[in-house]
Formats: C-alpha cells, sequence, structure tokens
C-alpha cells in the first residue's frame, strides 16, 4: 500500500501558545487547558471525569493529586500544584 500524502501535524502546544490561551480564557477554561497540558489529557476524556476520580496522595504544602479513570484501560495521572498557581 501507498502513503496516503497526508502528514500528520500533531504536536504539543508550546508554553508561550498556552499563555496566549490563559491571557484570554476564563476560569472554567483555564482548568480545561492546564489539565491537558499538564497530563496529556485528551479533549475526550475531560467531560467523562469526576470528583471520585480524584485522590489527594500528598498533605503537604503542595496538594499532589492522582487521577484514576477507566476507559478502555484503567490510568493515573498524577496532578501537582501547578494548576493551582496558574490559575490564581
Amino acid at each position: 500500500m501507498g502513503e496516503s500524502g497526508r502528514k500528520n501535524t500533531d504536536r504539543a502546544s508550546t508554553h508561550e501558545e498556552i499563555k496566549k490561551i490563559l491571557d484570554v480564557a476564563d476560569l472554567r477554561m483555564k482548568v480545561i487547558v492546564l489539565l491537558m497540558a499538564s497530563t496529556g489529557m485528551r479533549i475526550g476524556g475531560i467531560p467523562e471525569l469526576k470528583l471520585r476520580h480524584l485522590e489527594e496522595v500528598a498533605k503537604e504544602e503542595e496538594k499532589i493529586y492522582k487521577i484514576t479513570f477507566t476507559r478502555e484501560q484503567k490510568r493515573s495521572i498524577t496532578l501537582s500544584s501547578v494548576m493551582n498557581v496558574s490559575l490564581q
């Protein structure tokens, strides 16, 4: 089979691109953008995420959460207070 000629141009957003989005986003969108950028979650996983999927794993000065949810397979993501600092 030959190549289709389409080139995949998916790439991670740069820090500057994320900052530009955050500068104009409301609080809800900031949370979504930071969650996706810091964890690698896809947009399709966000609507399925529930509070019960969050587990606090560190209770020191810096709160760290583990996100565990099941779609096709169980997946755990560690989320630190980087998001909290960015939202202020």
